[in-house]
């Protein structure tokens, strides 16, 4: 049979599996437990199994006929005849499933289904169909992959073109359906259609490519053998021979380019950047030979060269908070020396390296295993896009069928976990291009997991004898136990050269020291050594120390007066940053306050519909202004690029004076010198976040700005003010492509859960942002936003209503405009209809429930983790709230394969609830069967209600706007429900989009 015959005839194979397992394990549910759910589709499962019966009949029919049967063929139509057997059984059974009685229908349905089948029989039922599903998996596999490289001999045979253009096409073909087949089968169970439709598109492809260049000479290359040399004989065939290699050859760099990039995201360099550069001089050990005389037990180190240069598995560095860990890994990487140690290492063999920093204060990509997985092989796959079709065969096979327009559904690269793991192991396993890594990995002990379970990953990545792992954290248990036995470093034990140089660097060398070393060298020097012994290899408290004291020298201080302020600063890290933090100058004090609540406010938290990004110099500076008004924002000049500058600079040098060098400009890749105001203000280390964000820190902070409940200063309204200023500068080109005013709801969330600031400042405060940000619905947006509190005083306004541009209603703000637009959360929707809306408002055509199910079924395959979590709980409260739960939308076109030659044919592009429920939650197993549950309880209420046997508001919900006509007035008013609590008066409905 031929490959897209065998994989339509899997499909139905997998299809008849599940649903037979789903019958045999309820059914035996009830000699357990006595408990089923009775379903309403009986019937239609007879039918569905009567239809697979006949199918699986005729797909294996008179394929002896069509010669050249293997075994495999053999044994999978030998399952195909197994399961046909086993659906027939079924069908007799199932139709002695008559529960058309009304009386004691429950009693009746567990004894037919329990006259159906013994225990016994159940138990041994499921036992064939795991078998069947086994036996499936490895004959399908086997039979597709003959298939395949027979079609595409025949094809090879047939055209006969002896050149390395044509024999690429057919081997590479063959590797990447391998690859793909491969991944079918880890993904057996989920759409075959789709997977159909990728292999199908690499060898329909490629046997048009063949055809094509069989053209160049009229079809003569099928007849004439002699012509097989592949030369063109005129110089027009020759151009079009060449426009033949050119296009495949740009279609595959395309393909190969796009999914590599699709990998990448936005902040993937964020990290590496942002740590600073290592100090001159220093680090230069880490090159340097092991004494061979000194005893290896006190050497404290391995020797780093000799594992770049000959070593396998890994190496660990290890040290102390602020030890300087991260700066070495870059160093490391940076430094050309790596790569030649390494090219040893390689001999004949390439080396490729990559690089990856765990950071506890970035996205969920910087800090867990996805985000990982996808820089690391974004970097290789840069480095070898050779192997994208390899490593990920199914999205490289799925943009090929786009691409060659031989699917009409777009590719969608959603990079899931189980996605990207395979893929990384595929890369490790992959035998088309001999190459060896070598990894970097900084900061396991900031990884958003566990830190036994990342260690283990790195265990099993260096089973591969061509990968190796350099990886850095701190001492913790895990990792010590995990990397115990291989070799290692002790960051503290080793920097005290490095420590020396930058004291003499920055302190010694500082011109403000040159009399004091005239006078007092050897005092000096001393001060120097008490430095570098007291430091004990902690890098950052070096940093510290030795900028309080060059501030010391700026007051004329004496050496004896630097070593009375040294003996004063704590050893430890906390103790330091609270005599910076804590016993700061009181005229200080409450400005320093202020900086470190802004910056505090500027981080992630849960629940923010975006991450929340670390503030700009820019807004920094307007949300520390005296006196800040969100009144002034629509009125407050823009400056210039002069005045900016001159207020990053003063911003620069308060961060210093006020906070002692624990908060810092972020400089990136950028010179000191290049100082602008778009430069971000982050913490200078994890250990001064972990510090300020502590209980008794922060109280001490809100102390110093009025306390909690009386604060003077409100962090969160300054930024969202210092936002609104920026925004109302911007001019309608820029503010279209701006980020800002996305930005600026993140504080809106906050703000409005924050019950201190009281109704009328909260409404002040949105409505000049919105003008400020040139929305034209205020209510469209802070639905949106979920902010609801704005929402319950705005909803009670009817003249603030009548003056919002107001066109659809207000449940339409269900579904986003754009990917980058925060959309509506399930508790702003069941407050919006407990205020009145109604998700069965037909207007234009649909309802606001409608829309949001084409939504869903039009975008299934962007939707994933939290956001696909999110659309769940809203459909759960639609369905709860009295949304229609038999309506139909408009989604894709539905095709269906028919025939013996599987032709495609298209069936419509209307969807049920319970298709789109399906198909959009497939990957969320227990969400999805709360749903399919949730639905059918609305179904059921639905139908009571048709017979009158309940009047709840929640029927009146459903059954009375399916009678609705749509209404011409721009603002539609509510129709009063009977629940449970009092509507509104008059509660408008509608709002811009």
């Amino acid at each position: 049979m031929d490959p897209l015959t065998c994989l339509s005839i899997a499909g139905n194979v997998v299809q008849f599996i599940d649903f037979s397992f789903k019958i045999y394990s309820d059914t035996r549910q009830l000699y357990e437990d006595g408990r089923l759910q009775v379903h309403d589709q009986t019937k239609k499962a007879v039918e569905d199994l009567s239809k697979f019966s006949k199918s699986l009949s005729q797909s294996t029919r008179g394929q002896h006929n069509t010669g050249g049967i293997t075994e495999n063929d053999v044994e999978l139509e030998a399952i195909c005849q197994h399961c046909r057997k086993l659906a027939d059984d079924m069908v007799v059974r199932l139709k002695k499933f008559d529960v058309s009685k009304k009386d004691n229908v429950f009693r009746s349905v567990c004894q037919v289904l329990k006259s159906m089948w013994s225990a016994e029989e159940l138990a041994k039922a499921e036992k064939t169909l795991a078998g069947y599903r086994d036996m499936l998996n490895s004959r399908l596999l086997g039979s597709l992959g003959e298939r395949v490289d027979k079609v595409l001999e025949q094809q090879y045979n047939q055209i006969v073109v002896n050149n390395d253009h044509t024999r690429q096409i057919k081997d590479t073909t063959r590797r990447v359906v391998a690859s793909a087949l491969f991944e079918f089968h880890v993904s057996l169970s989920q759409d075959l259609q789709e997977h159909t439709r990728m292999i199908s598109a690499l060898v329909d492809r490629n046997v048009r490519n063949f055809h094509d260049m069989d053209k160049l000479h009229g079809g003569h290359y099928s007849d004439v053998r002699q012509r097989s040399s592949g030369v063109a004989t005129t110089e027009e065939d020759a151009q079009a021979y060449f426009n033949i290699q050119q296009n495949e050859a740009v279609l595959y760099k395309g393909i190969v380019s796009e999914i590599a990039k699709s990998l990448r995201y936005e902040t993937i360099d964020e990290r590496y950047e942002s740590v600073s550069e290592a100090h001159q001089k220093t680090f230069e050990w880490i090159f340097d030979p092991i004494d061979e005389s000194e005893d290896p037990e006190q050497a404290h180190w391995s020797d780093f060269v000799t594992w770049l240069r000959s070593g396998n598995g890994i190496y660990w560095i290890n040290g102390k908070a602020g030890s300087g860990k991260s700066t070495l890994m870059k160093f490391i990487y940076e430094d050309p020396r790596t790569q030649e140690h390494l090219k040893v290492w390689g001999g004949e063999t390439p080396v490729h390296t990559a690089i990856f920093f765990f950071w506890w204060r970035g996205t969920k990509l910087q800090k867990s295993q996805d985000g990982l997985l996808r820089s690391l092989l974004y970097a290789v796959l840069q480095q070898m896009p050779e192997l994208v079709p390899f490593v990920l065969p199914s999205q490289w096979a799925s943009l090929y069928a786009a691409k060659t327009n031989t699917s009409k559904i777009p590719a969608a690269n959603i990079w899931t976990s189980s996605a990207l793991s395979r893929a990384f192991q595929a890369l490790q396993a992959q035998k088309q291009s001999s190459v060896k890594l070598c990894l970097f990995i900084d900061g396991l002990d900031e990884y958003d997991g566990l830190e036994v379970d990342i260690a283990k990953l790195f265990k099993g990545v260096i089973l591969s004898p061509c990968v190796k792992v350099c990886v850095s954290s701190r001492p913790h248990v895990p990792f010590e136990d995990a990397f115990a036995d291989y070799p290692s470093l002790r960051l503290q034990t080793l920097t005290r050269p490095d420590i020396d140089q930058y004291i003499q660097d920055r302190l010694v060398y500082n011109e403000l020291m040159e009399p004091l070393k005239i006078q007092e060298p050897k005092e000096c020097q001393q001060l120097v050594e008490e430095i570098a012994e007291t430091a004990e290899g902690v890098f950052l408290w070096v940093i510290l120390v030795v900028s309080s004291l060059i501030n010391g020298l700026g007051n004329h201080d004496r050496i004896s007066d630097l070593q009375e302020r040294l003996k004063a600063l704590p050893r430890d890290l906390d103790l330091l940053y609270e005599e910076m933090v804590v016993k700061i100058d009181g005229i200080y004090a409450a400005e320093a306050s202020r900086l470190y609540q802004l910056v505090a406010e500027a981080t992630p938290r849960p629940g923010d519909w975006e991450r929340a990004e670390p503030l700009s110099l820019r807004s920094l500076s307007l949300a520390l202004t005296p006196n800040l008004n969100i009144n002034n924002a629509l009125t407050t000049p823009a400056l210039d690029e002069k005045t900016l500058l001159e207020q990053a600079k003063r911003m620069d040098v308060l961060l210093k004076t006020r906070c002692g060098g624990l908060l810092e400009v972020q400089y990136g890749k950028a010179k000191m010198e290049d100082l602008s105001s778009s430069m971000k203000v982050s913490y200078l280390h994890r250990t001064v976040r972990d510090f300020l964000e502590a209980r008794s820190t922060r109280q001490v902070l809100l102390e110093r700005t009025g306390g909690f409940e009386k604060a003077t200063f409100k962090p969160t309204v300054a930024i969202f003010t210092s936002i609104a200023i920026q925004v109302n500068h911007l001019d309608p080109i820029a503010l279209k492509a701006s980020s800002l005013p996305y930005r600026g709801l993140i504080y809106a969330q906050r703000i409005d859960a924050d019950d201190r600031i009281s109704a009328p400042e909260l409404l002040n405060l949105f409505d000049t942002f919105a003008q400020a940000a040139r929305w034209k619905s205020v209510i469209a947006f802070t639905i949106n936003c979920s902010l609801n509190r704005y929402l319950d005083v705005r909803l009670r306004d009817e003249n603030a209503l009548k003056h919002d541009s107001i066109t659809k209603p207000v449940l339409d703000a269900l579904v986003p405009t754009s990917d980058g637009e925060p959309f509506v959360d399930a508790a702003t929707v069941s407050f919006l209809i407990k205020t009145g809306a109604n998700p069965n408002t037909r207007f234009s055509g649909s309802t606001p429930w409608e829309n949001c199910l084409s939504y869903l079924i039009c975008n299934r395959s962007r939707l994933y983790g939290p956001i696909l979590r999110r659309w769940a709980d809203i459909v759960v409260v639609l369905l709860e709230e009295g949304a229609d739960p038999t309506t139909t939308c408009v989604g894709p076109d539905r095709f269906e394969y028919r025939g013996k030659r599987r032709a495609k044919v298209k069936v419509g592009n209307t969807w049920k609830v319970s298709e789109v429920i399906d198909k959009t939650f497939v990957t969320l197993p227990l969400i999805l069967t709360n749903l399919e549950r949730v639905h059918k309880k609305a179904i059921q209420e639905a139908k009571d209600a048709r017979r009158g046997d309940a009047s709840t508001s929640a029927v009146d919900r459903v059954l009375s706007p399916r009678d609705g006509v749509e209404k011409p007035e721009t603002i539609v008013a509510a129709t009063p429900t009977s629940r449970e609590h009092t509507p509104r008066s008059k509660i408008f409905l509608c709002c811009h989009q």
